[in-house]
């Protein structure tokens, strides 16, 4: 098991500002490395295939730039069945997929892929999160719409933002809903040979989801 002061670079594959929050947040020092990999479903495959497939996609790109580093990236969608909902292009799919989310409860799924370009391993995880929403009122979807919020999001809203008013329930993994599940992952780390040492605990994660500077990525 490796000590704090041998673990070699961490290099988030991502371009979310809340994934970084998430990780600065354990104590981990992350170089910021975005992935410009096509995040496009294949035909047939399935939501957890599609986020498992995206992560290690991303991963991959970016591991080829970083020799002797740990990369980590992540793709968080919502799905309902085998329906994906990704990112909204206009505010007439985002109106859509906000309605099918409606009083309905809905997965919120994250693919996560850990590569250390070191020891050429890798991990690939995902972890599901069910989240509830009670009727929305027409004049409220509209409210929400016209503040832009689903923009640059995964199934169009953030887990602390205007759409927090829809949320009726969440059962399971918050960071799963936040974009990154800091629990599974410092697992999947250990499993790696790195030691957790000096990183917080679940219970300091959930005692700060609701800090002004934590929302939900879903991307």
């Amino acid at each position: 098991m490796k000590n704090k002061g041998e673990v070699p670079p961490i290099v988030l594959a991502s371009a979310s500002p809340k994934r970084k929050e998430l990780l600065e947040m354990i104590g981990l020092s992350i170089i910021v490395d975005p992935s410009d990999c096509a995040e496009t479903k294949k035909k047939g495959e399935s939501p957890l295939a599609f986020v498992r497939r995206v992560s290690l996609d991303k991963a991959r790109c970016v591991a080829a730039r970083h020799p002797n580093s740990l990369i980590i990236a992540a793709d968080t969608i919502g799905a309902i069945g085998r329906q994906i909902f990704g990112k909204a292009g206009n505010v007439i799919e985002a109106r859509a997929t906000i309605q099918k989310l409606s009083g309905r409860t809905h997965l919120a799924i994250t693919g996560t892929t850990i590569i250390d370009t070191t020891k050429c391993k890798e991990q690939t995880f995902t972890t599901q999160t069910r989240v509830t929403f009670r009727r929305i009122l027409p004049d409220e979807l509209e409210w929400f719409l016209d503040s832009g919020e689903w923009r640059g999001k995964a199934a169009c809203y953030t887990l602390v933002g205007k759409a927090a008013t829809f949320i009726q329930k969440i059962d399971g993994d918050i960071g799963t809903v936040l974009g990154l599940s800091l629990s599974q992952l410092t697992r999947q780390l250990r499993k790696m040979g790195y030691s957790m040492q000096g990183l917080a605990s679940p219970e300091y994660v959930i005692s700060n989801v609701n800090s002004p500077n934590v929302n939900s990525p879903l991307e």
